[in-house]
């Protein structure tokens, strides 16, 4: 047999292909990857190989980053077609029928939208932490944030803000306020308060943007809790007042404000906002508060879990509590919060003792629920509670429930008063009918983990760290770095 000349294309990949999206949103284009592998891993790095003449060499070269998508049974056809066809003839996402989103924006609905709406940032914001290393794409997300900001200090809904909508559904507190709230839940994971110091000045901005709208100290504009739940299809809110949601943010703000004052020793900004925060809370109490039933605003879910969980109730919080967990068992113990007032919902009860309540609510599969989700074939989080409702099948917006299952269930959070994963409270809970909780995360320092029954608790703590654990029991330990067992 004589000897065979055979181009390197035609020879065997030293491991299967991947499909690689590359470009902006203005061009995204697929390419078809034979050479592709992992060259560090801390930093974590890897590398594709394309020819120059590639046109997507040039999209890579400009924009400097890549998307690399491992191969699955239904990306076949597309791996296949896309190392064939070039991008400068075709779209390549369109005839594939797949859809380009960003991967460096917070988004939901990629078929559609491809927006990074920001209320999700700092709602899912606990949950996100838990989850992934978020010590890039936070600061990501507020560089976009400041960017997008308006010269009168307002926030847009959306960042980068892509597109408006007009007044409506560009501005709104629960949006804007991400600017705020997420470096003090960075602050709380990494303990870095970086964030805080380096944007303290937009921050302000945007408080006294929010002051220069509210009219005696309530402000009355934006979407609300978005999304609550009820018998139609949802929407704008229709259990609880705009204004309420609107001006609980806006003292959330300002509180929040207030300790990045002090973080950055701006003595007369403490002074100031601290007032402020007052004064607000005052007048958001005499507007919403009715002293007769005990409830603020229509006495929806979100009505008194936002104030209960901001302790703007004072003396008034067990009444407001009780009206709450009425409210709950009126409607059958299921929610009828939103998309802004899942969290506050769900860590007001948990704060205050109510887990078994919030088991309850969650744990069925019927609607208001995720099991409901579920049951109809969700694989993703689903806009509407009732996925049949809704446009979109892909939205992270309802999964304020994970802060629940690694903060309480799995019982792992900060010592009061510490931040950064450090100095840990080891607390996990059992309820229901569940016989173990098994849960880790990732601190800077190491892993953290919680595996706990009903007669023992095992705990790991990285090094360098220290924790109180507390067991089912009540039972309280102080342990250093290792793996430590609890039977009781």
């Amino acid at each position: 047999m004589s000897k065979q000349s055979w181009k390197g294309s035609t020879l065997l990949n030293p491991e299967p292909p991947v499909l690689v999206s590359c470009g902006g949103l203005d061009k995204p284009n697929l390419i078809t990857i034979g050479w592709t592998g992992t060259i560090c891993t801390q930093p974590s790095m890897v590398s594709i190989s394309v020819r120059p003449e590639r046109y997507s060499h040039q999209l890579l070269c400009e924009s400097g980053q890549f998307a690399i998508n491992l191969p699955t049974e239904k990306l076949v056809r597309a791996i296949d077609w896309c190392g064939v066809k070039s991008g400068r003839d075709v779209d390549k996402f369109a005839a594939c029928g797949l859809h380009a989103a960003p991967g460096s924006v917070l988004t939901d609905c990629p078929h559609r939208e491809k927006l990074g709406w920001l209320e999700q940032d700092h709602l899912c914001g606990p949950s996100l932490l838990y989850n992934y290393d978020m010590t890039t794409y936070v600061p990501k997300v507020i560089k976009d944030i400041t960017d997008t900001q308006k010269a009168d200090g307002m926030v847009p809904t959306t960042a980068p803000q892509y597109i408006s909508f007009g007044n409506l559904f560009d501005d709104s507190p629960e949006w804007g306020s991400t600017l705020i709230i997420l470096p003090f839940m960075y602050y709380d994971m990494y303990g870095d308060n970086t964030l805080i110091k380096d944007n303290y000045q937009s921050m302000r901005r945007y408080v006294d943007y929010l002051t220069s709208r509210a009219d005696d100290g309530i402000v009355s504009h934006g979407l609300g809790d978005w999304y609550d739940y009820g018998p139609w299809r949802a929407g704008f809110s229709k259990n609880t007042p705009v204004p309420l949601v609107a001006t609980a943010h806006y003292i959330f703000d300002i509180k929040l404000l207030t300790e990045a004052a002090k973080m950055t020793g701006n003595s007369e900004d403490v002074r100031k906002y601290e007032a402020l925060a007052n004064e607000v809370k005052e007048k958001f109490n005499r507007h919403f508060y009715k002293a007769d039933s005990c409830k603020y605003g229509t006495g929806s879910q979100t009505s008194n879990a936002l104030p209960l969980y901001l302790n703007l109730a004072d003396n008034n919080k067990a009444a407001v509590l009780n009206s709450l967990i009425e409210d709950i068992k009126a409607h059958g113990n299921r929610l009828t919060t939103g998309d802004v007032g899942n969290r506050y919902l769900f860590q007001t009860l948990a704060g205050n003792g109510y887990n078994e309540l919030l088991y309850t609510m969650l744990n069925h599969y019927e609607t208001p629920g995720y099991g409901f989700q579920l049951k109809h074939g969700a694989t993703t989080l689903t806009e509407q509670w009732d996925p049949r409702q809704g446009s979109s099948w892909n939205h992270f917006m309802m999964g304020q429930i994970d802060e629940w299952l690694f903060k309480t269930l799995g019982g792992i959070s900060n010592k009061p008063g510490t931040h950064g994963m450090r100095h840990l409270l080891i607390s996990p809970t059992l309820v229901g009918n569940l016989q173990y909780v098994k849960t880790s995360t990732a601190s800077l320092y190491g892993r953290i983990g919680v595996d706990c029954n009903r007669t023992s608790t095992t705990v790991e703590i990285p090094v360098g760290c220290d924790a109180t654990v507390v067991l089912p029991n009540g039972d309280r330990h102080d342990v250093g770095s290792g793996t430590h067992t609890f039977k009781y």
